[in-house]
């Protein structure tokens, strides 16, 4: 007796179809998902070089404007920005750290708990330009911070002498 239509089952072709066309969309939803899985800790990296980053700003506004007491109009800033022969630890102005590059560290020069391999570059530079005004009024707070991974994310800030 022979079989009707509707209960002879798959052919081996359709089956080798189906098999194809669920091996292409699997294909594809693998790639989606390992994209999705490589980069789903950036925001964790992301928000601890932020975090590192408002340590370094928080730290450097913390320290007077300059080295000499230049409120008053007569008394000049200092010409060069840098340190004046200080250490790490002994950093008293926000220009001390102009020019300042290492591994994320404290306000003593200690290493900071997690935040290995953390590269800190400051550059600090006169701009009162940048806001029309006499330009040893202000001056600016350049951080750039690159993660172990390479990635570098830069913070920028002011400081004014008023």
């Amino acid at each position: 007796m022979k079989a009707r239509v509707s209960e002879s089952g798959f052919t081996l072709i359709e089956s080798i179809f189906t098999i194809v066309i669920i091996a292409i969309a699997m294909t594809a939803l693998v790639a989606v998902w390992s994209n999705a899985v490589m980069h789903s800790a950036d925001p964790f990296w992301q928000a601890k070089t932020a975090s590192l980053g408002r340590i370094y700003q928080q730290q450097i506004a913390a320290q007077r404007f300059d080295e000499l007491a230049c409120a008053s109009r007569s008394i000049k800033c200092s010409a060069s920005l840098g340190p004046e022969g200080e250490s790490r630890s002994e950093f008293d102005d926000v220009d001390d750290y102009h020019n300042l590059l290492e591994q994320a560290s404290d306000a003593r020069g200690q290493p900071i708990a997690d935040y290995d391999n953390y590269q800190i570059s400051v550059q600090i530079s006169y701009a009162g330009d940048d806001f029309t005004q006499a330009l040893q009024r202000l001056k600016r707070i350049s951080i750039e911070i690159t993660t172990p991974q390479g990635e570098t994310q830069q913070f920028v800030s002011y400081r004014g002498n008023y």
